[in-house]
């Protein structure tokens, strides 16, 4: 009997695409977990394609990887991400897996339906299989470790074993294409909801590493309020390298650093949520 397999690509680069930028880390993540979802139903094997864009080269081979080194990088796939709502992407996506047959897809589907059967993004993940699978394609390589290691040793002076919070601002992909430009409103904002959430905390002995995709943002965060632990890294979409990967390992670490923590704070940005979905770590929106 031919096994069935799903393979969940990320392109270096899609053409359909209007804005030039494909999906996310987290929006790639979501649609493996509803592509992992389907298969479980409809008796399939899933791989990831490692050989495909150079984000998977900080994480170490796994069974759960497949690595088409003889495919065009660039190859039309069963794209599910544009030009369709959430619904259509989640009905298109099941019928694939419907037709019995072997295929690789890029797709950001919704994985969870609410009680009323309608779709909302993001939700637990009440299968341990999949949060294994995930888990198995999320280890680091000894760079990505070593740097981990050195930041909790010299800059954030914390024992890895300690207990600290992420904070995360979320401010939008414009402010990781230009970081040298800041929104002083946008400053204001999160200066007060980043004070309202020590203040909560009052009478802990909290440490908080703030995590952001605008630099300059921040640096100036860090300034007025000296307590948050921050280190001075780049930024990147990994959706739109356009041929500069050198800041792909900051992006990594961020996600690395979040995934030990103990809770994360934040907007309801997707990077933030989908670590707290797969290593079960508390999510609290802004106070």
């Amino acid at each position: 009997m031919i096994k069935k397999i799903c393979i969940h690509k990320y392109l270096q680069r899609c053409n359909s695409y209007k804005l030039q930028i494909l999906p996310g880390l987290a929006d790639f993540l979501r649609g493996t977990i509803a592509i992992l979802k389907f298969a479980k139903k409809y008796n399939y094997e899933v791989f990831i394609d490692k050989n495909i864009h150079p984000f998977f080269s900080y994480f170490e081979m796994s069974s759960n990887y497949i690595e088409c080194k003889n495919q065009n990088k660039n190859e039309i796939i069963n794209e599910i991400f544009e030009n369709y709502t959430y619904d259509e992407m989640y009905f298109l996506l099941e019928n694939l897996f419907k037709k019995n047959e072997s295929f690789s897809v890029l797709t950001v589907s919704f994985y969870t339906k609410n009680k009323n059967g309608e779709l909302e993004n993001w939700g637990e993940i009440n299968d341990n299989d999949i949060k294994d699978y995930l888990k198995s394609i999320l280890q680091p390589i000894n760079i990505v470790k070593e740097k981990i290691d050195y930041l909790f040793k010299e800059i954030y002076k914390l024992d890895k074993n300690e207990k600290y919070k992420i904070i995360h601002i979320r401010s939008g992909d414009q402010y990781i294409f230009d970081n040298n430009k800041i929104n002083e409103n946008d400053l204001l904002i999160n200066y007060n909801k980043i004070l309202n959430i020590i203040n909560y905390y009052n009478n802990e002995n909290n440490n908080y590493i703030l995590i952001s995709d605008s630099k300059t943002i921040a640096k100036k965060l860090k300034n007025l309020i000296p307590q948050l632990l921050y280190w001075d890294n780049e930024k990147i979409h990994i959706g739109a390298l356009n041929g500069d990967e050198k800041n792909l390992l900051d992006t990594i670490i961020d996600f690395f650093i979040m995934s030990k923590s103990d809770e994360i704070i934040g907007n309801g940005s997707g990077f933030g949520k989908v670590v707290s979905c797969i290593y079960d770590i508390k999510y609290s929106h802004y106070l």
